[in-house]
């Protein structure tokens, strides 16, 4: 043989057996060839001059490429190629996997055929797909501070929105590195940050970067054309609406509660404009209706009507059972008072009957009895009655005449000796009648 021959070791022809390739002198190398397998128990150095840059391309019987080590002579791009199937076949084409004494740990990574890469599956159902079975799932995106940190979403290569760890420096007390959303116009550049989230203090901002509060909404205007917020049920119903002029409108039940002895509820339905209801430790109700007949103000309190109207302009008041007594206003009054019915104070008043009551008219004066749209000018105060009479103050001698530093005019019935109507004049007390 010539210098730089090779043989099989001892010389003997190639068969299924591997044998390790030798020189001419038979010394052997690490190289074990035969007709079925190649081994090499020593580190491999592949060169090559070949224009097209192949370092390992294997291929089957039929002359098809199945995997392929190249570099590009003119680029220099390294490329690792795996066979292909059919168009759109969604079979496994290569895998990277791990393996511990001969035992398959994983598909580490996986590809099909439509380019879909999956890590921890050979299954993947997206362009990238992670899986870990029976333990944590975690995608962990570090670096170093001062350096933004973020996941891209993009249309033809231009951002839309970002999530992003912001490059804010840590300066210590978890001050730094905070997380936000933000949002990107069609050109690709930073149009808003719809959410911010402080890392130091937790809290959210809705369209600022200085939330205040663990939840700070900042509206984009001024006026009712433009909304801060806006909750609403699975069906868009608005439950909650507040416009950037500051008004707020409530279509729901609201619980409010403040510890065990605090429970009430605010209500908004058809039939009443505002409902508040007391619950544990706050037995009121306070219910405010709308102009379409319903009751305008009611609270209750352990069952009873404390405060109740049944018009736009009138009140009525209980304290209880067979207490009850009105409170209204007119044109013609400024405040009418018609008076209690029941056990306790019994005088029927109504405005149908014209009974009699405590009015006050808009001129400042007090008329008691009659309701009508007559009353006198000249008096300050008026009784009306053809049933009933004056009872001025009724006391006895001394009770009177202990009264101290009493007014000019001032006028009480001596119920003792001597018997009578008496008025306090500028000399002193007079006997009338």
């Amino acid at each position: 043989m010539n210098d730089g021959v090779l043989q099989l070791e001892n010389g003997v022809a190639m068969d299924s057996t591997l044998r390790n390739v030798a020189d001419q002198n038979n010394t052997t190398s690490p190289l074990k060839i035969s007709t079925t397998a190649v081994q090499v128990t020593s580190p491999l150095r592949i060169t090559t001059s070949d224009a097209s840059g192949f370092y390992i391309d294997c291929e089957d019987g039929s002359g098809d490429n199945r995997f392929s080590i190249k570099r590009d002579p003119s680029s220099q791009e390294v490329t690792l190629d795996f066979a292909s199937n059919p168009v759109g076949s969604t079979t496994l084409v290569g895998a990277i996997r791990t393996y511990q004494d001969g035992v398959n740990l994983s598909n580490a990574m996986s590809f099909i055929e439509d380019g879909s890469v999956g890590i921890g599956t050979n299954a993947p159902v997206g362009i990238l797909h992670l899986k870990t079975s029976a333990k944590n799932t975690r995608l962990a995106i570090d670096g170093d501070a001062g350096f933004n940190k973020l996941i891209s979403y993009r249309t033809a290569g231009l951002q839309r929105f970002g999530l992003y760890v912001n490059n804010t420096a840590e300066s210590g007390s978890n001050a730094g590195s905070n997380f936000a959303i933000r949002a990107y116009n069609d050109a690709g550049t930073l149009l808003n940050t719809p959410v911010f989230i402080q890392r130091s203090t937790g809290n959210v901002g809705i369209n600022t970067l200085t939330g205040t509060a663990k939840l700070q909404v900042v509206g984009s205007g001024s006026t009712s054309a433009t909304t801060s917020l806006l909750v609403q049920n699975s069906g868009g119903t608005a439950a909650l609406t507040v416009k950037d002029d500051l008004t707020s409108t409530f279509n729901s039940n609201v619980i409010l509660t403040g510890g065990s002895q605090v429970s009430s509820s605010l209500c908004y339905t058809s039939n009443y404009g505002l409902s508040i209801i007391g619950g544990i430790g706050v037995n009121s109700d306070v219910t405010i209706s709308d102009r379409t007949g319903f009751v305008a103000i009611q609270v209750v309190n352990g069952g009873n009507n404390i405060l109740k109207t049944s018009q736009i302009d009138t009140i009525t008041i209980g304290g209880g059972s067979g207490i009850s007594a009105s409170i209204r206003t007119s044109g013609v009054y400024g405040l009418v008072i018609q008076g209690f019915s029941g056990s306790l104070y019994h005088a029927t008043m109504s405005e149908s009957t014209g009974n009699d009551g405590l009015f006050i008219p808009s001129n400042g004066s007090v008329k008691i009895g009659r309701y009508d749209s007559t009353y006198n000018n000249s008096a300050i105060l008026e009784a009306v009655s053809t049933t009933k009479g004056f009872l001025p103050p009724r006391m006895t001698n001394l009770q009177r005449t202990s009264i101290s530093s009493p007014a000019i005019g001032l006028m009480v019935y001596c119920t003792d000796a001597v018997e009578g109507l008496y008025i306090y004049k500028s000399t002193g007390w007079t006997f009338v009648i």
